[in-house]
């Protein structure tokens, strides 16, 4: 038929006929003749196994179709075949007639996919700007062009075609399946729309999928708002909270660098802990409170429901977001409407405040003309002026009914964003708010999977504490608790040096790896035997020491800066835990007192100024230690927190800090230099020959000499006998009992008063009768005397 259609209207060359057929019928109904070759051809191409372009050059060569290869193969004529058969087919093919020849049957399916710059949710209508990123990999059975590459753009006077895809299967369906495949691969990034994920949607459809589609099929999915798929509403909400938290932080930060740069005083507050961030999404407004945990750590709070997430941005200016123990990507593009998210490859808008008094141009575009007479009265989803974008003419309808009067000129060219016309609203009350949400976010696990061996747990604390020193907001009670539970493991130190030694080892030198091993399974085999075996520090550290020796001095120090963390791990514990546990306290005090003792007695400006000549290289600094300063109250309370802790039992082994805190003359330090100066006090009982009173009552296994894996009835035991040695100790320890009275550990404040009462009246007191009661008040102890067979009810 279509070429019946063609010699009727004597054309000769590349041609298209276009048919409807109806499945009820077995009809064909004719459609258009396009007299070109279409952009759809690779789909012929691929089904019919004919190079459609390459046809068409052989022709215009003067070769005629009967002796291509390829036509007469598709006819099933002798000497058919493929390109490398042309000089065969050349000496023995003979003409053939076209119209009585029957051709073989296409072989499997093929989809075809355009793609295109416009808006599905917004009527499908055409966006322009620049393409921050454009990949397709094609597969064997999906192929794909496009007019645009990375870092291109397309203009508003453009069509808005910029790209073809195809597919190929055996079947429909697995053509289909190989297009879904196809387009879900395809990045599109930057400030156009796409029609992609519509598509994706549209191929998913039953309909599609049965062929039971029509001409009107897909006008009824947009008269019903059938849309792409949305990313899952709590990624929208966390998603673009951490996008606005973080563009809003690095605004603030700029500004503040700013100030420093021109010289002038910036302001006293750097809000980067704490904000609220609200959100537009689809007739949803969602509040959430944002609070950092670090530099990328996030914990988001809205009605009652909390999650943490962190975000990292990536070289691409995307933002990798860490939830619930998987991983998102996040890019954003500013629009006139607001702020479009790709989460995933799925879009979310989180839309601006809307205004419907303002008619303003969504995408850039020219006014062809105005519809309606200025001042007049219109009608809400009136047509009211006309614009073209991308070679088509669109109108342009009104949100709400009301009084109109223009801003723009017939013919002026417009950007995105700007005002076309203002509306004197009718009924301002009817126009339509967002509304708020009240729900909560669904139950979310932490953003990575925390192991629960002690050493990650530890590193995890540690880095929470560093936090809290530089600013950032974590529970300060549950990180010191969490810290001093994982100090006082028995397994810490050995699971570091596995882990520190596993990294280091394919690096070692031989000897030195197998002596390393050697010892430490020697060590295992022992330690599996006995409960009190400790961490062989020593040991370790003398073979690291002894090939140091050992070894050229020319590779010495290669060799030294290799085995650094195991020496300095090593090194740590030659004390025992205690001594682990004082390293990183004074690591963590360090670090508070190089900010801090910058601000004691100084103003602000003066530091600042001070900082801005000794960093003038890297202003960030500055920002970094105003931060860290702004923390000051959980500074303090987590500084306080280790003083009661693990300096109170040995205050001497910190005495150099316990100076520099008790100099810090300013308000804001004054608890803790009154801590510190109580401390220095105590570090003269902590030299008494009857050793630190508080350590041997510590519930703490760092301050005992027991062993590690003492259970609960052996280390009561243990403590029952350290409290009888001080009782009958001979040398005066009732000025140091007094001194723990008001320890904050209850349990050592506990054995502390015991301990006092037996030692007062050792003879007289019924050692059983000790009672203790707390009171509002603080602590209340009862005890009962034995004289004369007479017994007596005393109160402390």
């Amino acid at each position: 038929a279509g070429r019946r259609l063609a010699k009727s209207v004597n054309y000769v060359g590349a041609a298209t006929v276009e048919y409807l057929y109806s499945m009820d019928t077995g009809e064909y109904y004719f459609l258009e003749l396009n007299p070109r070759l279409q952009v759809e051809h690779p789909v012929t191409e691929w089904i019919a196994e004919i190079n459609l372009p390459a046809a068409q050059v052989a022709v215009g060569m003067g070769i005629p179709l009967w002796q291509i290869p390829e036509i007469r193969r598709f006819y099933g004529i002798e000497h058919g075949g493929g390109y490398d058969s042309w000089r065969k087919t050349s000496v023995l093919a003979s003409p053939f007639d076209f119209d009585k020849a029957e051709s073989i049957r296409p072989k499997g399916h093929c989809v075809a996919v355009r793609v295109t710059s416009e808006d599905p949710d917004d009527g499908f209508k055409p966006t322009s700007g620049k393409v921050q990123e454009l990949s397709f990999k094609s597969k064997p059975n999906v192929w794909a062009y496009f007019s645009v590459k990375s870092g291109g753009g397309i203009h508003e006077f453009s069509d808005s075609q910029f790209g073809h895809v195809f597919a190929f299967g055996e079947s429909r369906a697995l053509a289909i399946a190989n297009m879904v495949l196809g387009l879900k691969k395809n990045q599109n990034r930057g400030k156009i729309r796409t029609n992609v994920d519509y598509t994706i949607d549209l191929l998913h459809a039953s309909d599609y999928r049965e062929n039971q589609i029509h001409t009107g099929w897909l006008d009824s999915r947009i008269a019903m708002r059938v849309r792409a798929e949305r990313p899952p509403w709590y990624l929208s909400v966390v998603g673009g909270a951490l996008y606005k938290a973080s563009a809003t932080s690095a605004a603030v930060v700029s500004d503040y660098v700013g100030y420093l740069e021109k010289g002038q005083i910036p302001p006293k507050h750097i809000s980067l802990v704490h904000s609220q961030v609200s959100l537009n999404i689809e007739g949803s407004k969602y509040t959430i409170d944002v609070v950092r945990g670090g530099s990328g750590s996030y914990r988001l709070r809205m009605n009652n429901s909390e999650v943490v997430a962190e975000i990292h941005t990536l070289r691409d200016g995307g933002l990798l977001m860490q939830l619930d123990g998987k991983s998102h990507v996040i890019y954003a593009e500013e629009e006139a409407a607001g702020t479009r998210l790709l989460i995933d490859g799925r879009t979310c808008l989180l839309q601006n405040d809307h205004d419907p008094s303002k008619l303003m141009a969504e995408t850039p575009c020219k006014l062809l003309r105005y519809l309606v007479s200025d001042n007049s009265s219109i009608d809400a989803d009136m047509p009211y002026a006309e614009v073209e974008v991308m070679k088509m003419c669109m109108p342009l309808l009104s949100p709400a009914s009301g009084v109109i009067h223009f801003k723009m000129s017939e013919g002026q060219a417009m950007q995105a964003g700007e005002l076309i016309a203002k509306l004197d609203l009718d009924d301002p009350s009817a126009v339509r708010k967002a509304e708020p949400f009240h729900g909560g976010f669904p139950r979310l696990g932490l953003p990575t999977a925390i192991s629960g061996k002690v050493h990650q747990r530890c590193a995890a604390t540690l880095n929470a504490a560093r936090m809290v020193l530089a600013g950032y907001e974590h529970k300060v009670d549950e990180v010191v608790q969490d810290l001093l539970n994982c100090l006082d493991s028995p397994e810490l130190p050995f699971l570091q040096w596995q882990e520190c030694f596993a990294v280091l080892a394919t690096r070692l030198p031989k000897d030195l790896r197998m002596m390393l091993e050697s010892k430490y399974r020697e060590f295992e085999s022992i330690s599996r035997n006995s409960l009190t075996a400790d961490f062989p520090a020593k040991l370790l550290k003398g073979i690291l020491e002894a090939h140091l020796l050992s070894c050229d001095e020319k590779d010495r120090g290669a060799l030294e800066r290799l085995i650094e963390p195991l020496m300095s791990l090593a090194k740590s514990y030659e004390g025992g835990r205690e001594s682990h546990a004082r390293v990183i306290v004074h690591s963590l005090f360090e670090e508070y007192l190089s900010v801090e003792e910058l601000f004691n007695d100084n103003m602000l400006a003066d530091v600042i100024e001070r900082m801005r000549q000794q960093y003038k290289k890297d202003l960030l600094k500055i920002v970094d230690i105003v931060l860290s300063h702004q923390g000051i109250k959980d500074k303090n309370k987590l500084v306080l927190r280790l003083m009661e802790q693990l300096v109170y039992p040995n205050p001497a082994a910190y005495r150099d800090k316990l100076i520099r805190f008790s100099t810090l003359n300013h308000t804001n330090y004054s608890e803790l230099a009154l801590k510190a100066s109580q401390l220095l006090e105590q570090t003269k009982l902590s030299e008494l020959p009857a050793s630190n009173i508080a350590r041997s009552l510590s519930e703490l296994e760092m301050f005992t000499e027991d062993g590690e894996n003492m259970d609960t009835p052996k280390r009561k035991s243990a403590i029952n006998e350290r409290m009888e040695d001080l009782v009958s100790a001979s040398l005066a320890v009732e000025d140091a009992l007094v001194g723990l009275f008001d320890h904050s550990d209850h349990t050592l404040q506990r054995r502390v008063v015991e301990t006092y009462i037996r030692r007062l009246y050792q003879p007289y007191v019924v050692k059983e009768s000790i009672r203790m009661q707390w009171h509002r008040s603080g602590l209340i102890a009862s005890w009962e005397f034995l004289e004369e067979h007479i017994f007596r009810k005393h109160w402390l």
